[in-house]
């Protein structure tokens, strides 16, 4: 049991309650100090020894002490009441701070009963042990000029319930209420903060109770001028806060305390990140709770892109390129009987198609036609090519080029024919085999679209010549470096040289790379989720639009970047009706941070305004306006009858602080959940905040690839509520943020990731005619690495291909 020796200690607030309880509102003002029944039960004897020694001497005690409020419990003699009154009359009188009221009697009242001894108020209040008060009703809050009523109830030391002796009831501060009434049970708030009343035993004063309260006539009042409602700022990248809160005790800005003048006005300006800046501004006077709040989401992009009939006014600029290692690697490993072949970069392929060649489409077959040398090639096979390709750098301000370097070892030639040599005839039948060596560098340029490789340079060097001929005279002359016989097969093979080099392999290389910079030429986004009614129906469009050749970072592709959609005439009416006159946010239009060196991976770099737009894609189409009713599960559908989610602003896919464990993040404000009762009327409207960690996902093999954004299975969620529809909730705030998160949430993932999600399409090559191998494949594959800076996402993969 919690003993108060003197009532006159309770000299403040802190003496009264816990001030951190009751601003936290975690208690209900009401109830008494003493904890229990039980506590008094287990130190019942030494209690009765020093209650009845305390009775004993204030019976005795002929000048009882200057009472406060006085409340008796039992009805009695008239004249202990009127005794009692007039001696807390005089009481107040003398102290000028305490009301004496007394009521009637103690049985007779003091002086009747001292005859006999003890009193019966002396014996009343030797029966009480511990003292409880409760206020009528209990609230966490009272107003000023409210009223309640003061409920004492005593306890013996076995817990049992003992008729109430005269209370003397004391209010701390003494101007914190005003204590009245026929039995002095009566309490009116005077002041507003934190207070306590304590009723103490007339004749035992070391047995009280108390109880706090709290008085606050309203919460705070804040208004807040700067930002805006949807606020979008532009320049500058600072948002500025401005605004005025009265009644206050304390302003913060974003949990941080604000200064404010004497008036209560307040600025201060937020550095701005690109996308939505959460920016809550509260209000606390330390009472209520929860604190005032006014929250706004300005959002900062230093572009704004227009959306026109549902495409981007302007398309967007990507980059691809393809490093030195994607154009020349490793050789690659045998394939295996029957199974097609594969490479990671691409001479190897070249390599292959030009031992598969079947050369007679694309030579001459007449070498020499004269009258002392007539000479055919029947047939002509590739043995061993080899093929390299290295980027070079332009001279003097030229564009770079490819340079390829082709070795044709062990080409086999059939000959006929027939030569005259001083009048004999000599049959040039036989099998010629040669090697050769050619070089030829391709400018890359592009036009309408397509990439196109123009010859700047070719070379060709015949390295060895030999033959197995039928006629020995003719391979003596065969072997003669001057004879017209082996001068007519030099010049015939470095035109077959250049044709190939020119011809069969500048068009496999033109045709390779083309296809590698355009795979995602065209992609079309369509889903839905029949039973919420979403549905989204978009394309993507890559298209070439400049190329050019570095060393040390390869083939560098410039594509422009499209998304569309619909147009409006076309939308569902679940779209929300402002998109007209919003745009996609864009970072500044700053250059492709590439790196130093490309290393052996691809890379494309892609605006994050390219993903934005495709999110925009999914805003615009009313996608995320849902009717959640038939989600409800049981109990909620029992006094949830309408559940609707709105979106009013698209959302973003944002950079995250440096430190962050996510390159990107999803942004969504403007999000409201309306939340209807069987009762009726408007409905509860509640904000909500969200923000998630995004990572890449990828999935499938290559061929088959395809890549998605993952979202965070938890997310930062914040919850707010805007508006009561009635007099109470439909459903408690707090359970609000929880089925957000397992109902909602759920779904808002799965939506928003297939609107960011591709697969990745495979392009087939057109190649030279060959025997056996005529389709070549071309593959991406996409890593889950994701890097952002300075606006643009940097995604990093390979490239394979499949000659079959």
């Amino acid at each position: 049991m919690s003993e108060v020796s003197d009532v006159s200690d309770v000299s403040d607030v802190s003496d009264v309650s816990d001030a951190s309880n009751v601003s936290g509102m975690g208690g209900v003002s009401g109830v008494t100090d003493v904890s229990g029944v039980m506590r008094a039960r287990t130190q019942r004897r030494s209690l009765w020894a020093r209650a009845s020694l305390i009775a004993l001497l204030c019976a005795c005690d002929s000048a009882p002490p200057v009472s406060r409020a006085t409340l008796a419990g039992e009805p009695g003699g008239a004249a202990g009441a009127t005794a009692g009154s007039t001696a807390d009359a005089g009481a107040s009188a003398g102290a000028g701070a305490e009301a004496g009221v007394s009521a009637g009697g103690a049985q007779g009242g003091a002086q009747g009963g001292a005859q006999g001894g003890l009193s019966d108020e002396a014996r009343a209040a030797r029966a009480v042990a511990f003292v409880e008060l409760a206020l009528a009703p209990p609230r966490p809050l009272y107003a000023r000029g409210e009223e309640a009523r003061l409920a004492v109830t005593c306890y013996d030391t076995y817990g049992e319930v003992v008729p109430t002796p005269p209370m003397v009831i004391s209010p701390r501060p003494a101007d914190a209420a005003a204590v009245g009434g026929a039995l002095g049970d009566e309490v009116r708030f005077t002041r507003e903060g934190q207070g306590a009343l304590s009723a103490c035993v007339r004749l035992n004063r070391d047995v009280c109770g108390r109880v706090s309260f709290y008085v606050d006539d309203a919460p705070p009042t804040l208004t807040l001028t700067r930002p805006a409602p949807d606020e979008v700022v532009m320049e500058g990248g600072e948002i500025v806060v401005e605004g005025q809160a009265r009644g206050q005790v304390a302003v913060l800005l974003n949990d941080a305390l604000l200064p404010v003048d004497a008036e209560g006005r307040f600025r201060a300006t937020v550095p701005a990140r690109f996308g939505y800046n959460p920016i809550e501004v509260a209000a606390d006077d330390g009472v209520r709770r929860p604190m005032t709040k006014v929250l706004r989401a300005p959002l900062y992009a230093p572009r704004l892109l227009p959306v026109r009939e549902g495409r981007l006014a302007t398309p967007l600029s990507a980059f691809v390129a393809l490093p030195q290692e994607l154009l020349d690697g490793a050789s690659p490993p045998p394939a295996a009987p029957g199974a097609p072949a594969r490479f990671s970069d691409l001479a190897h392929p070249l390599q292959a198609l030009l031992a598969d060649l079947e050369l007679s489409a694309l030579f001459d077959p007449e070498v020499a036609s004269g009258e002392s040398l007539t000479l055919w090639v029947d047939s002509a096979r590739v043995g061993a090519p080899e093929v390299s390709l290295w980027a070079e750098d332009g001279a003097a301000g030229a564009p770079g080029a490819i340079e390829a370097f082709v070795r044709l070892g062990q080409l086999t030639l059939t000959t006929r024919g027939a030569a005259s040599v001083e009048g004999l005839a000599v049959g040039l039948g036989g099998e010629v085999e040669a090697d050769l060596s050619a070089f030829v560098r391709l400018a890359a340029r592009v036009e309408g679209g397509a990439l196109s490789l123009s010859i700047r340079d070719v070379g060709v060097a015949l390295e060895s010549l030999e033959g197995r001929m039928e006629d020995p005279l003719a391979q003596a002359l065969l072997d003669t470096l001057t004879s017209a016989l082996r001068i007519a097969l030099g010049r015939w093979l470095d035109s077959l040289a250049q044709e190939l080099v020119e011809g069969a392999l500048s068009r496999a290389l033109e045709g390779q790379l083309g296809s590698a910079l355009t795979l995602l030429e065209v992609v079309p986004l369509r889903f839905e989720d029949e039973e919420l009614g979403a549905r989204v129906e978009a394309e993507v469009t890559l298209s070439l639009a400049g190329g050019e050749v570095m060393a040390g970072r390869g083939v560098v592709g410039r594509l422009e970047f499209g998304v569309g959609g619909p147009p409006d005439e076309a939308l569902p009416p679940t779209a929300p009706p402002n998109h007209a006159g919003l745009g996609v946010p864009a970072h500044a239009d700053l250059p492709p941070p590439w790196p130093a060196s490309l290393g052996a991976e691809a890379r494309l770099m892609l605006p994050l305004a390219a993903l934005n737009a495709l999110l925009f894609q999914v805003w615009r189409q009313g996608t995320l306006n849902l009717e959640l009713s038939a989600l409800l599960p049981p109990p909620l559908n029992a006094f949830i009858t309408d559940a609707r989610l709105l979106l009013t602003r698209p959302p973003l896919i944002v950079d995250t602080p440096p430190g962050s464990p996510a390159p990107l993040a999803l942004s969504v404000e403007g999000l409201e959940l309306l939340l209807g009762g069987a009762a009726g009327g408007a409905p509860d409207r509640y904000a909500l905040s969200l923000y998630a960690p995004v990572g890449l996902a990828v999935e499938g093999a290559p061929g088959a690839q395809s890549a998605r954004v993952a979202l965070s299975e938890t997310p930062t969620l914040r919850v707010s509520l805007v508006a009561l529809g009635g007099a109470r909730a439909v459903v408690d705030p707090s359970l609000v943020e929880r089925s957000v998160t397992t109902l909602v949430w759920p779904r808002l993932e799965a939506l928003l990731s297939s609107g960011l999600s591709l697969s990745l399409p495979t392009a087939e090559v057109a190649t030279p005619g060959g025997r056996a191998l005529s389709r070549l494949t071309l593959t991406p594959t996409l890593g889950e690495a994701l890097h952002l800076r300075d606006g643009w996402v940097v995604l990093s993969g390979g490239l394979g291909s499949t000659l079959e």
